[in-house]
């Protein structure tokens, strides 16, 4: 069973640290002890944690080093991702990304501000040649900051090797000091009827009767099969984050059924994320949670025997080599009583192009969309909201793991310039989220989609607003608001007499600052101008003097 399951999950793969040994060894990318909030292989809401979050030791902006001799490859600057990054190329082909900075070391700086000048957009992301931004080992190359998606001060720091896979950067640097073992707190069994079809989960805290032990006794479920989800997380000194843990071991019966450590990820393997989410419950995670479950085949599930309880045993490792042990037993309830039958109306084939045609709408899921054969229930019907028809999709629940995106298209004969003002959008509990890149054809809308769930059209007439304006005498700050789009999606347009002007994008908290304000009061009357335009090509505009 080990076998078969290590060869289908191919998220991690174990990798000998000689092959990435350095000629020079890699220092840290901050001097002093290196502290973590975050560590590699973590569960983050969409993706698998590629690297380490490294906190402050000492106040303000700390300086970020050069782990190695190289040079600047590329400049990465977002409102959202990374924030303002950097990666280094190092002699051996090996790489290290520095993500979230405040800002870069000067020179850095200056190349990155004439690239954005001479591209007239804040978001850059260029690569460079060797010899324009040569560093060394220790040299500094910017300054710790929050900028980004990024909701506190650190440092994202990624290690590639020359094939393009991420690497543990723990593997790198000088060893962390760390003797706290990792410590389960919740158990989550999903309830599986004879065909491997979810219908119920139930989430049980787990207990600690001694140091790096933990237990739960005579569980019992009503159930033909079950899979399981652990949350289990590390703590390290001096810091009070949840952290991931390094490596994991399942018994059942005292035969190894699953295992897995964080070594290093392929671009392949990063897609897989989603199998490692248990989509029946809530999908947003703000502590590492390990799946220990597989969406390929139902014979990996662990099968009931109402004769013979299954004894359970995980053994949960930190990179520093602390261990702890949960157990447990599971019995199965004599007789299982289900009375859940999933309805469905289409079956989706892996390994080929799947349509559905409906009277008014049509989806296609591209080929290996799922990664087994999956039953949808999808039907198409009509709604009055506001005196007004609305046309729902019904594709099953949002909670099923996709790989790909697939395309909706929905049947309309109106005008192009009607068009403009709709979008196709899905629902998202009581709120709606368009689908950002909706295509406006002669007698249809089409738009990808990530994930099932309820689709519909709606109309978007309303501008986007300014919701709070903040003037210093440096610094033009705008808060912006859209009823329907978020801001990430809004197109903007600033001048000042006439020429392009940059403005810092800050996706997190939806702002636009105009900065160097100050260097423009001359004695002259200077005209700004902005314009923000969303998805349905609803424009604000404002305009304010410098003088």
């Amino acid at each position: 069973m080990f076998q078969k399951i290590l060869s289908f999950t191919l998220f991690f793969i174990f990798i000998q640290v000689s092959a990435h040994s350095q000629s020079t060894p890699w220092i840290s990318p901050i001097q002093g002890q290196v502290l973590l909030s975050g560590t590699f292989g973590e569960l983050r809401g969409s993706h698998f944690h590629g690297g380490i979050d490294i906190k402050p030791n000492i106040g303000g902006h700390q300086p970020i080093l050069a782990v190695a001799d190289g040079y600047i490859q590329t400049i990465k600057i977002n409102g959202g991702s990374y924030g303002n990054g950097l990666i280094v190329a190092h002699k051996n082909g090996m790489k290290s990304l520095y993500g979230h900075m405040n800002h870069f070391e000067e020179k850095i700086d200056s190349v990155a501000r004439s690239i954005q000048q001479r591209d007239t957009s804040f978001a850059i992301n260029v690569e460079l040649d060797s010899t324009v931004l040569p560093v060394s080992q220790g040299d500094v190359i910017g300054y710790m900051g929050n900028t980004g998606y990024s909701f506190g001060q650190h440092l994202h720091f990624e290690a590639h090797n020359r094939e393009g896979d991420i690497i543990n950067p723990q593997h790198l640097i000088p060893a962390l000091k760390d003797d706290k073992s990792p410590f389960f707190k919740n158990l989550r069994i999903n309830y599986l009827d004879a065909n491997g079809r979810e219908y119920k989960d139930k989430t049980l805290r787990i207990n600690n009767p001694s140091p790096g032990k933990y237990a739960n006794t005579n569980i019992t479920v009503n159930a033909f099969q079950i899979s399981l989800a652990i949350e289990v997380i590390d703590l390290h000194n001096l810091t009070h984050n949840k952290n991931g843990i390094y490596s994991l071991e399942m018994y059942v019966n005292d035969s190894l059924y699953f295992a897995t450590a964080f070594d290093s990820l392929t671009a392949t393997q990063r897609k897989y994320y989603p199998s490692q989410i248990d989509y029946l419950t809530n999908e947003e995670r703000s502590t590492p949670l390990l799946l220990l479950k597989e969406y390929t085949e139902i014979d990996q599930m662990i099968k009931l025997n109402p004769h013979r309880p299954k004894n359970i045993k995980m053994i949960a490792t930190d990179f520093q080599g602390n261990t702890s042990t949960y157990t447990c037993d599971i019995h199965q309830q004599d007789p299982v009583k289900i009375d859940y039958q999933k309805i469905y109306n289409y079956l989706i084939e892996p390994g080929k192009n799947n349509k559905i045609k409906l009277d008014l709408y049509e989806i296609i899921f591209p080929k290996n969309t799922f990664t087994h054969p999956s039953k949808l229930y999808v039907f198409e019907e009509m709604n009055i909201t506001d005196n007004e028809e609305q046309w729902l999709l019904h594709l099953d629940k949002d909670k099923m793991p996709l790989y790909r995106d697939f395309v909706i298209s929905f049947k309309d004969n109106r005008s192009l310039e009607e068009k403009a003002k709709w979008t196709l959008a899905q629902y998202k509990g009581n709120s709606i989220r368009p689908l950002i890149h909706t295509v406006r054809k002669k007698d249809s809308f089409i738009a990808q989609a990530s994930s099932l769930g309820d689709f519909t059209l709606v109309q978007d007439t309303i501008p986007p607003t300014i919701e709070k304006f903040h003037a210093t005498s440096n610094r033009w700050t705008f808060t912006l608001k859209d009823n329907l789009f978020p801001f990430s999606s809004l197109t903007y347009y600033a001048k000042i007499d006439d020429e392009w002007t940059l403005m810092r994008e800050v996706y997190k908290s939806n702002q636009l600052i105009l900065e160097g304000i100050n260097k423009l009061v001359d004695g002259q009357q200077h005209l700004f101008t902005l314009r923000v335009i969303d998805n349905c090509g609803n424009e604000l505009y404002f305009e304010k003097s410098i003088q």
